[in-house]
């Protein structure tokens, strides 16, 4: 049996709640690294506070010959849904 759901409902199914979240941790990061390309990106995984949620992120970065990963958090308000403070730590592979 198929069942018929609207395209309004599948693409919003589709994009993740962090989303919106891994937008700014890619633009904070390219802000700070200019000139390096973000080759990739993961989301880590979210942190429940009691007044505010936490989203992980992982980076990879290639500025020249050197490749590094930012380790990006994200933190947002549960109750307004905004962001309260960004964290950046960068980890060198070389």
């Amino acid at each position: 049996m198929f069942t018929y759901l609207p395209t309004e409902l599948v693409a919003q199914s589709a994009i993740p709640s962090y989303a919106k979240w891994s937008r700014i941790a890619i633009q904070e990061t390219q802000m700070k690294y200019p000139h390096a390309n973000i080759m990739d990106y993961l989301h880590i995984g979210s942190e429940s506070r009691k007044e505010s949620t936490v989203e992980k992120f992982r980076l990879w970065l290639r500025e020249g010959d050197k490749e590094f990963a930012v380790f990006v958090k994200v933190t947002y308000s549960i109750k307004t849904n905004k962001l309260i403070d960004i964290e950046l730590q960068e980890m060198d592979f070389s």
